[in-house]
């Protein structure tokens, strides 16, 4: 049966073709069938995915069999097939998933035609045009629909269209025509005039233009342009609700409007050359050479007309429109080069040399003190310029490129370790300069793991880091094991550890950060990934209260851990949304002003933990710890977590990070079982780190505790905390702060000269308490913990209960 779902679409369709309704979709009887990937020059085809071979690679590829393929000899797109989309909450199959030249990567996560902020859900896909004979054509049709985002945003329904898209593809062309339709639904009545939108959604990898009337994006292996035909209003790119979307022309009903996705090799001039002739612009050719591998920007004064690539010869060529320009050779690594000018007319080649500037190598190796290969950040800092990040993987080497001059290499790996800083590196043209750095291991977190429950990669659409950045970032910063968090996304990291070689060093969980925009950010983990679904199968937030979407995310998994997120990071956060009363764990906010029916009970707190910590909200520590404080007292169960919230490589995982405890010998990343981490997290088996690592128990004849237990203190003298902190030497310490209950009780002095890795080690004796309490001790640093940390958090303790009969 596979590949004759499409048959059966075509029975729903009916109706005149013009304004008042589509007509009737009719599939090609010649669709072939069986595993068949690639076709030769001359040839095109659209088919039912039948293998995987007939798909297209690279890391953010999401086809899979039953999906649809369009291709000639120069690209390969995929279509999702019936059901829902791929990346966005509310979109249904019919949009583009992988888009890729053909000997290309794809950089696509999903391009949805869109009708006045409204997508298809589409109900037939048909392909109508086999390209046996011709052009390969696919049709999508259903009535209008909202993105969930969207729907949040402008809070209105989808207009009464029924949207008809179509994809077409010719032989031998480097562009796919897009070509959109509406009509009334029956019985809509009069129906007002809708905008053409494109919801495009590329990878991190890509770099987005404006240039010349097209909407452009450079990338490694592939690159693409958006161009209307002549004539057409100019695309213009608008943001709502962290969607990126292109703004066409308005629509006619059953007037059909076209426009062209070109697909190049990666250069943004391999797409704009060929956009810029599909919209008749008169053009001409640079052709030229330089050192190769290098881009070579084409400028008109300070913009950016398009971006040439050189081949190993160092030749490269690009179409622009005729005027004069300016070049610069540019590269990661290299130095400005000398600019040169040219002179463009109409249908004329103009051929220049364009100088590149020097580069050299950074050649470096990095062992802990056991002269065992480590992963590790590297920063490259030069005044005057912008902080640049780069990793070492598995192997403990890494090679960088790196413009001649003289700059500042820091070599780190997180809290546990020692720094390496060579302050004055001197880099010569054409030069390798060796660095050997050995960071020693000198904070012991034996029995503990390291948790970041909070981060985020180019699968989130407030991100543009590659996801396997992402893990050689959390690598490199000793972080053992790493929660995918994307927003509403669901996103396996484990087959992305295993191919980077990082497996003994990094584990795993799957999560998602439940981002509504009306009420808050909540983190589930661990969860499931089901490719069927939208998003992974991430859950839905619109038009769901706090409760309720606490219910779907714990799903009967007692597990599961549910997080709430930066709960005062103002309105769309939680505490602040429903003002929260963290004394009484009520919530004083009427639900209808987050649009919730009346008595909705905005006091259902049915979480697991709280991010104390957040990286990128050190500012809301002290009024998130008194929230949680106060939860405690009033008898709530949540555990305190500290997490990067890291969305870019220059916002660092694990600058604020949970240790669990998981017991001696167990914390072993690659074996530890994620069970007994939620399980413990439960427990608040948890010390927060940041610049320092702080342990603490109650102690008793029967020996010391760890935060979440709850020790019988009944009929002793006094109360006596063991209480341990540690740091590398790079960072200094002011004061250990120790909290009863919501009071802080005691304050204890650290020497910031210190740099011993054990800042202090000793047992503090307290007035035994009358009545059951907590304590939760807190370590403060004493100025900057350059190079490694760079934000303000302190490190933490979850409660240390004493109970008395």
């Amino acid at each position: 049966m596979r590949g004759a779902w499409f048959l059966i679409a075509v029975l729903v369709g009916c109706g005149d073709d013009g304004p008042s309704g589509p007509g009737k979709l009719v599939a090609d009887p010649d669709v072939v069938t069986g595993c068949m990937p690639g076709v030769t020059a001359g040839q095109t085809r659209a088919k039912v995915v039948d293998c995987k071979e007939e798909l297209v690679r690279g890391r953010l590829a999401s086809g899979r069999i039953g999906d649809l393929v369009i291709e000639n000899a120069r690209l390969r797109v995929i279509i999702r097939g019936p059901g829902e989309g791929y990346y966005l909450q509310g979109s249904s199959g019919g949009g583009i998933v992988d888009a890729a030249s053909a000997t290309g990567e794809d950089l696509v996560k999903e391009i949805q035609p869109s009708v006045d902020l409204a997508v298809g859900a589409f109900d037939e896909i048909v392909i109508t045009e086999a390209g046996n004979d011709g052009p390969a054509e696919i049709v999508v049709r259903g009535p209008a629909s909202s993105l969930n985002l969207i729907a949040a945003v402008l809070n209105r329904e989808p207009p009464p269209l029924i949207v008809e898209h179509r994809y077409r593809l010719a032989a031998d062309r480097p562009e796919l025509e897009l070509e959109t339709r509406v009509f009334a639904q029956p019985g809509a009545g009069e129906v007002d005039t809708p905008t053409l939108y494109e919801a495009v959604f590329l990878g991190g990898r890509t770099t987005a233009y404006t240039t010349g009337g097209v909407i452009a994006a450079s990338g490694t292996t592939t690159s693409y342009a958006l161009v209307y035909p002549p004539g057409s209003a100019v695309p213009q790119l608008v943001d709502i609700g962290g969607i990126r979307l292109i703004v066409g022309p308005s629509l006619e009903l059953g007037v059909p409007q076209s426009r062209y996705l070109v697909i190049g090799d990666g250069s943004l001039a391999s797409a704009t050359g060929r956009a810029w002739e599909l919209h008749a612009d008169a053009t001409g050719t640079i052709r030229g050479t330089s050192a190769p591998n290098v881009d070579i920007e084409i400028r008109q004064g300070t913009a950016i007309t398009t971006i040439a690539r050189t081949d190993a010869s160092g030749a490269f060529e690009a179409a622009v429109p005729v005027g004069a320009y300016t070049l610069r050779a540019t590269g990661i690594g290299r130095a400005p080069g000398t600019d040169a000018s040219a002179t463009v007319v109409e249908d004329a080649d103009t051929t220049v040399a364009v100088q590149a500037g020097g580069t050299g190598t950074l050649s470096i190796t990095v062992r802990d003190d056991a002269n065992a290969p480590i992963p590790a950040r590297v920063k490259i800092e030069q005044a005057g310029q912008d902080t640049r990040i780069e990793w070492v993987g598995a192997s403990g080497t890494a090679t960088v490129p790196i413009a001649p001059g003289t700059w500042s290499v820091a070599v780190s790996r997180g809290l546990e370790y020692e720094a390496f800083v060579a302050s004055s590196v001197v880099v010569a043209n054409g030069q390798t300069v060796p660095i050997a750095a050995t960071l020693d291991h000198v904070v012991d977190t034996s029995g503990w793991i390291s948790l970041d429950t909070h981060l985020h990669s180019e699968l989130s659409t407030d991100s543009t880091l590659p996801i396997e950045d992402r893990l050689r970032a959390v690598a490199g910063e000793g972080v053992e094991m790493p929660v995918s968090t994307d927003h509403d996304m669901i996103v396996d990291y484990a087959p992305i550890i295993t191919e980077l070689g990082l497996g003994d060093f990094v584990g795993t969980m799957i999560g998602e950060e439940s981002s509504s925009i009306v009420w808050g950010h909540i983190n589930a983990y661990p969860m499931k990934l089901d490719p069927s679904r939208a998003a992974g199968g991430a859950v839905s937030w619109l038009k769901k209260s706090p409760g309720e979407v606490f219910a779907a995310l714990h799903a009967g998994d007692p597990t599961r851990i549910v997080q709430v997120n930066h709960p005062r990071d103002g309105n769309g956060s939680l505490f602040d949304s429903i003002d929260l009363d963290p004394v009484t764990l009520t919530a004083r906010k009427d639900p209808a002003a987050l649009g919730l029916p009346a008595g909705t009970d905005l006091s259902d707190l049915r979480f697991d933990a709280i991010e104390v910590a957040n990286g990128g909200r050190a500012e809301d520590f002290d009024e998130v710890l008194g929230d949680w404080l106060a939860m405690v007292a009033a008898g709530h169960p949540a555990t305190a977590m500290g997490s990067s919230d890291s969305h870019a490589a220059t916002s660092f995982a694990g600058e604020a990070r949970s240790y669990v405890w998981v017991g001696a010998g167990k914390d072993d990343p690659a074996t530890v079982d994620p069970a007994v981490i939620t399980a413990a997290i439960k427990a608040r088996h948890v010390v927060i780190g940041s610049h320092a690592f702080v342990t603490a128990g109650i102690v008793t004849t029967a020996g010391t505790s760890i935060p979440g237990e709850t020790v019988n203190v009944t009929g002793l003298p006094q109360v006596t905390l063991r209480i341990k902190v540690q740091a590398a030497s790079w960072q200094a310490l002011s004061k250990i702060r120790i909290y009863q209950g919501r009071t802080e009780i005691r304050t204890i002095t650290l020497d910031p000269q210190d740099a011993q890795p054990v800042r202090y080690d000793a047992d503090v004796t307290l007035p035994a308490p009358v009545d059951d309490t907590f304590y939760v001790v807190r370590v403060d640093r004493a100025g900057p913990g350059d190079p490694v940390v760079s934000k303000n958090l302190p490190a933490l303790t979850n409660p240390l209960f004493a109970h008395v009969d």
